[in-house]
C-alpha cells in the first residue's frame, strides 16, 4: 500500500477544527466498504485472528489439576484478546470515558467486537486523531490541569492504530521540557498567559507523517 500524500494530511487538518460526532452505523458500513486504508488495516488484524482460530485447539487441559481421576477442567484459548491486547486496552479506556465512548464506540448496545471495529475505524483516520486531541486539550483548559494518565494513553494508542496504515513514515507525539523557554511556534498555553518558561506539560503535541507540527504542545507557563 502506498503512503498517503502530505496534501491529504493538510486537507484532513482543515476538516478537524472541532471534534466530530460519532459516525452512524450506515456511515461505518460505508467506511468499511469504501475506505481502502481502513479495509487494509482491518484485513491485517483479522488475518491472524482466523488463522489461529482454525489451527489452534479449542480447549486445553488445566495443568494444575493433580487428581487424575477427576475430569479435566477445560480452558478456552482466547487468541483474539492476546493478539489484540493493545486494541482491547484502548477499548477499555474509551468505554470507561462516557464522552469518548459515545463518540468512538458507536451503538452502546453493540457487542464488544462490533464496538472494537468501530473504534479502530475511527482511530485509523487522521482527522479523528486530530479531533481527539482537540477534545482532550479543551478538557485540560476547562479543568486548568494536565491530561490524565488515561487520556494520554488514549491519545497514544489511537495514534498507534493510525500509524499501522503507514510504511516508513509515522505520525508522532512531541513534548517539551520543564523550564524550557515558551515558543509560540511549538507550544500553546493552557492556562493564563503569564510567564515565559514552561512550568508543566498538559498534553503532548502532534506531528504528522511529514514531520509537520499540527498540534502544539499544550503547556502551563
Amino acid at each position: 500500500m502506498s503512503d498517503l500524500s502530505a496534501s491529504d494530511d493538510s486537507q484532513a487538518d482543515k476538516q478537524a477544527e472541532s471534534i466530530q460526532s460519532a459516525i452512524s452505523y450506515d456511515q461505518l458500513l460505508h467506511l468499511l466498504k469504501e475506505d481502502d486504508n481502513v479495509k487494509h488495516l482491518l484485513q491485517q488484524l483479522m488475518k491472524n485472528w482466523f488463522s489461529h482460530l482454525i489451527d489452534a485447539p479449542a480447549q486445553a487441559v488445566n495443568p494444575e489439576i493433580n487428581d487424575i481421576s477427576a475430569p479435566a477442567t477445560p480452558v478456552v484459548v482466547d487468541t483474539l484478546r492476546d493478539e489484540l491486547a493493545d486494541q482491547w486496552a484502548l477499548w477499555q479506556l474509551v468505554s470507561a470515558d462516557a464522552e469518548l465512548a459515545g463518540l468512538w464506540l458507536g451503538d452502546q448496545n453493540a457487542n464488544q467486537g462490533q464496538q472494537l471495529v468501530c473504534l479502530i475505524a475511527h482511530a485509523a483516520q487522521w482527522d479523528q486523531v486530530l479531533a481527539l486531541w482537540d477534545r482532550l486539550a479543551e478538557r485540560c483548559k476547562q479543568r486548568n490541569t494536565a491530561a490524565t494518565t488515561d487520556e494520554q494513553q488514549i491519545l497514544a494508542a489511537a495514534l498507534a492504530i493510525h500509524n499501522r496504515l503507514w510504511q516508513g513514515r509515522q505520525a508522532a507525539l512531541i513534548t517539551a521540557n520543564i523550564g524550557e523557554a515558551y515558543d509560540y511556534k511549538q507550544h500553546q498555553r493552557g492556562g493564563r498567559p503569564v510567564g515565559e518558561q514552561i512550568q508543566a506539560v498538559w498534553l503532548a503535541g502532534l506531528l504528522n507523517v511529514g514531520g509537520e507540527l499540527l498540534k502544539p504542545v499544550l503547556v502551563e507557563t
